[in-house]
């Protein structure tokens, strides 16, 4: 959905703005320029509130909030037993600290964890 929306913002970006609007067309071109490298900056969270997560050793971890900074991202979890972790996470850390599935786990267990 985002690559759709950065997408949009560009074709908007090079449309022609009605004369009789108050913006001038640059200021308008210069806004939807803005929106969309905000959008193409966005770091967007990899799963939502509710969703087990796994750990490098297999364990899972319910996420029970997400907090977004500008580089990264921490998802707050708790295990079975209420055991509380957070997780800090970069763009690149799906796959390599945190996965999204059993699975992307228990293959990074058995194969090491990919760099």
């Amino acid at each position: 959905m985002r690559d759709r929306l950065i997408e949009k913002l560009s074709i908007m970006e090079e449309m022609v703005v009605d004369p009789k609007a108050n913006f001038k067309i640059t200021d308008v071109q210069r806004i939807i320029r803005q929106a969309r490298e905000m959008l193409e900056k966005a770091i967007i969270p990899p799963c939502k509130v509710g969703d087990t997560v796994w750990d490098t050793e297999g364990n899972a971890w319910k996420v029970f909030a997400i907090t977004i900074w500008q580089d990264c991202i921490g998802l707050k979890t708790a295990n079975n037993r209420g055991v509380r972790k957070t997780f800090t996470i970069g763009k690149h850390s799906i796959g390599k600290t945190v996965f999204l599935t059993k699975e992307e786990a228990e293959k990074a267990l058995k194969g090491g964890v990919q760099e």
